[in-house]
């Protein structure tokens, strides 16, 4: 009996060292799985960090649709593979059940867990590299977003530099402006002064013709007193009376002669007679100054000797004769020391009492300054940088500087004469445009566009204004068209510039709600994963 309760107290002493073992190991395993629960929390925090990053890298890098596809599937991976770690985490808490029930077998699940673990630390080194290469590509898109700063800079440049080249442009305009206005004047000035010589010739003329009709009347006189000369012969008194009256003539030929001599010297333009065989016969002073001969050689001399092309002047001088006058020929008289003058010839035969023509009387006007004037309102079209025309109440083009030829690409010579409304994309808005400039007086940027004969076209903002003689009669149009292509082209980019950050604006509003969206539902996950804990 004693033998039988010593082996009883031996198996006893064998049972409680067997659960004694089986405790410990029991407590191993709790503790092993305490660690893989550490383990586990570790890595879901790990996983909540990268989802932040990824979070953040998705928010930066919105442009890149490529990057954008991938990082959806990587979230989508990150979801399957938090599910599944749920999945295992259910498994594990099951297996836990079981250890708990059948402790003796929990080795060989030592070694499965072991190899779980070996996993998951496979999972933590891939999670790793994931986490460099989204850092590289956080790296790529700063890069990318320091470049487009610096386009915004740069364009912001160019737009600075766009409206000094604009205000520049503004004050040419209105140097121009006021040019043309001072050139105006001046212009108006000497169509004045034309006038007051006109209005002197012409009561000159009056003048030269009062004293041929009395001289005409003189003339007749003196036949009367020869005829009464021929019945005088035997009576002194009528002779004496005869020879009175011709001395009260010749004084009163010899003061018309006077007078004339005073008219031709009175003008200030070279003024000079001519008889048919087209010798000077009489001259004023301001002709004396021009050829820079004296008046003794002058007189007898031939006419044409002091043109710069005689045969020209000798085909002027006929046709006076053949015409009875003409008006503004254009020649070119030398001085004696080489100096060139330009004149207008204005010419008109002179007849004797019985109308026989006996010469031809000259004026030559100087116009020298008036083709200065020429030259330099000339210059002031080519001066211009826009392509600047002048047209006719027809509508044809009278004028041009070169960048409309340039901007054409038509000739000069082929330009002029031509329609202006032919070189415009929209023949009629150009028209109605045109009529607008002679119905208010000006028109100022009104949009067209210039068709190049090589087929480019250009935008050009269309501003005219009339222009008219010293009587206010309107004579044309002069028009400027200013090229606005590089001012649209930069309005362009700038609309799709604002298109752009619109649309990003929008891609933004949709990733916010989208990761706002996963946050909640990581959220939501937590709190299932704390209930799941609390329960175990």
């Amino acid at each position: 009996m004693a033998k039988k309760m010593k082996s009883d107290e031996e198996e006893l002493m064998s049972v409680r060292k067997e659960l004694a073992f089986q405790k410990e190991e029991k407590d191993k395993l709790a503790a092993e799985l305490i660690i893989a629960r550490k383990e586990l929390i570790f890595q879901k925090e790990e996983k909540g960090k990268r989802a932040a990053e990824l979070g953040i890298a998705n928010k930066e890098l919105v442009f890149q649709d490529e990057e954008k596809g991938k990082r959806a599937a990587e979230l989508g991976i990150a979801n399957i593979e938090l599910a599944f770690q749920d999945g295992e985490k259910e498994k594990r808490a099951a297996e836990l059940g079981i250890a708990n029930k059948e402790l003796a077998f929990q080795d060989g699940e030592k070694e499965k867990r072991a190899a779980e673990l070996s996993i998951a630390n496979i999972e933590l080194v891939f999670q790793n590299e994931e986490k460099d290469k989204r850092a590289a590509e956080l790296i790529i898109a700063n890069k990318e977003l320091v470049f487009q700063n610096d386009e915004k800079e740069k364009r912001a440049a160019e737009l600075i530099i766009a409206n000094k080249e604009l205000i520049f442009q503004n004050d040419e305009k209105e140097k121009r402006a006021a040019e043309l206005s001072i050139a105006n004047k001046e212009l108006a000035f000497q169509n004045d002064e034309k006038e007051k010589r006109a209005a002197e010739l012409f009561i000159a003329n009056k003048e030269l013709v009062f004293q041929t009709g009395e001289k005409e009347k003189r003339a007749a006189e003196l036949v009367i007193a020869d005829i009464e000369l021929d019945f005088q012969n035997k009576e002194k008194e009528k002779r004496e009376i005869a020879n009175k009256e011709l001395e009260a003539f010749s004084y009163s030929v010899k003061l018309a002669s006077q007078y004339s001599l005073s008219l031709i010297e009175a003008s200030r333009d070279p003024l000079v007679t001519i008889n048919a065989e087209g010798k000077i016969t009489d001259m004023n002073e301001a002709t004396v100054n021009i050829t820079g001969v004296p008046r003794e050689i002058l007189t007898g001399t031939d006419f044409f000797v002091y043109f710069t092309e005689p045969q020209k002047a000798r085909e002027v001088y006929q046709e006076v004769f053949a015409k009875g006058s003409v008006t503004d020929s254009p020649l070119t008289l030398r001085h004696k020391n080489g100096k060139l003058t330009d004149v207008l010839f204005n010419g008109s035969v002179y007849k004797d009492d019985k109308g026989n023509v006996v010469g031809v009387v000259i004026v030559a006007r100087d116009v020298t300054a008036q083709k200065l004037l020429s030259k330099y309102s000339l210059s002031l079209i080519e001066a211009s940088l826009d392509p600047l025309v002048t047209i006719s109440i027809e509508g044809k083009i009278t004028d041009m500087n070169e960048a409309t030829v340039n901007i054409t690409g038509i000739e000069r010579e082929k330009l002029i004469g031509s329609d202006f409304l032919d070189y415009f994309t929209e023949p009629q808005k150009a028209r109605e445009v045109y009529q607008e400039v002679f119905a208010k007086g000006s028109v100022a940027d009104s949009p067209l566009t210039l068709r190049h004969k090589g087929g480019k076209l250009t935008d050009v903002l269309f501003n005219g204004s009339v222009y008219k003689d010293d009587r206010g009669n309107v004579l044309g149009v002069v028009i400027v068209a200013r090229d606005v292509t590089a001012q649209k082209q930069l309005a362009e980019r700038e609309i799709a510039g604002r298109e752009k950050e619109l649309m990003r604006i929008e891609e933004l509003e949709r990733f916010r709600k989208l990761t706002v969206g996963r946050e909640l539902k990581m959220i939501e996950l937590k709190k299932e994963i704390e209930e799941l804990k609390n329960k175990m």
